[in-house]
């Protein structure tokens, strides 16, 4: 079972140094400005190949108006037969310092997980 909340480490310094120069407020235009997230995921349940995937990003209220019809996000995706399934997306938008949750589902199973709550 994932943790409840993924430790970063020195990956949230480099997005949290990104999200200071490209903010919600004025993102990064210029595609050789920003930055990509790719998270890789291992289930070990049995059979994986061919399992449905799911990952959904859930973002506080407070943030919506930086969205709008964008702020929840979901990434599908299938399972391949050792039951592994790469997310790609854009380091901005996974948000590790807004108390995100993202809810991660697979093969009847169900995570939540986190990203650290919001500096004051």
């Amino acid at each position: 079972m994932p943790p409840e909340r993924i430790p970063l480490g020195y990956i949230e310094e480099l997005v949290d140094d990104y999200r200071k120069d490209c903010p919600l407020k004025d993102p990064c235009k210029d595609p050789n400005d920003r930055y990509s997230i790719v998270l890789a995921f291992e289930f070990k349940f049995k059979p994986t190949k061919g399992v449905d995937v799911t990952l959904e990003r859930q973002i506080p209220d407070h943030l919506q108006p930086h969205f709008g019809e964008h702020g929840n996000y979901r990434a599908k995706g299938t399972l391949d037969h050792g039951g592994h399934w790469i997310n790609h997306q854009r380091a901005d938008l996974f948000l590790p310092g807004y108390d995100v949750k993202w809810e991660l589902t697979a093969g009847g199973h169900s995570w939540t997980l986190g990203t650290k709550d919001p500096v004051p």
